[in-house]
């Protein structure tokens, strides 16, 4: 079903959405491809392949960067959720809405709350917007975090439902197991849990989407798949934690002046254990 190899797509989306949303490229006719946008939450850490500073084994991303377009210069429109998500969702940087923070909802922003969206865009286009998991700003550490920022207009379907972005997470007996309430209230935690991947939200979300990939449609379909992890709590099936002994980590290195160029806005943002 997918046209276009995954990393050439996302190039194609974004290519897209610049150009129609100037008039300069309508999507018409028999050239629209069918979209998979997929969106990984916190992936900050160099990959093997690319200078890479971990052990840690990503083959299948490694093999994503290897067939697609791969962005070795890129950057973040802000260091937060929220922020970013409504950028690359609008095309338009925190700095022109004024969205800088997680706690602010963008959904009635002057500057957004009329603005045509990428799934908006699409869907505007002939396309069947279908979309699942974390694409806007959500988190597993509240039962208000699951629903988050979700602008369910756009959808013609979303995944578990238009008034929640994210399948129930299970959660050890006990919190945290092994971080610090003192410390973002406990929520930088991990723990190795006895169930299977499948089991897991992110789990849910693949399976609806490869579910929908499976099907034939008369309409282009555009498909946004939000992937929570790495995100925070680190609560994962055993079998990741066995497959990384701790003693074979290294860690990224972490220079004792990372903040000296910051602004001090941004250093009275930064939190350390």
């Amino acid at each position: 079903m997918i046209q276009k190899t995954i990393g050439r797509t996302f190039f194609r989306v974004f290519a897209l959405f610049a150009a129609t949303a100037t008039g300069l490229y309508p999507i018409l006719g028999d050239e629209r491809p069918n979209i998979l946008f997929i969106a990984i939450d916190d992936l900050n850490a160099c990959l093997e392949g690319m200078n890479g500073e971990t052990t840690v084994h990503t083959p299948n991303i490694d093999r994503l960067a290897q067939q697609g377009v791969l962005f070795t210069n890129a950057h973040c429109a802000a260091p937060a959720c929220n922020p970013s998500r409504a950028s690359v969702m609008s095309g338009l940087a925190p700095a022109t809405t004024g969205v800088y923070f997680n706690w602010q909802d963008w959904r009635v922003n002057r500057m957004l709350k009329d603005h045509t969206t990428l799934p908006h865009h699409f869907r505007d286009n002939g396309y069947r917007t279908l979309g699942g998991g974390k694409l806007y700003h959500a988190a597993s550490l509240s039962a208000r975090g699951f629903t988050g920022l979700l602008d369910a207009r756009p959808w013609d379907e979303f995944y578990p439902s238009k008034t929640r972005q994210m399948p129930e997470e299970i959660r050890p007996d006990n919190f945290p197991v092994n971080g610090n309430k003192a410390f973002y209230r406990g929520h930088m935690d991990w723990a190795p849990l006895d169930i299977d991947t499948n089991e897991m939200a992110d789990a849910k979300v693949v399976d609806w989407a490869v579910g929908h990939l499976s099907k034939e449609s008369d309409q282009p379909l555009f498909l946004a798949v939000g992937i929570y992890r790495p995100h925070i709590p680190w609560w994962t099936p055993r079998e990741y934690f066995d497959r990384h002994p701790i003693e074979s980590i290294v860690l990224p290195e972490a220079p004792s002046d990372d903040l000296d160029d910051v602004p001090e806005a941004g250093k009275a943002m930064a939190r350390r254990h």
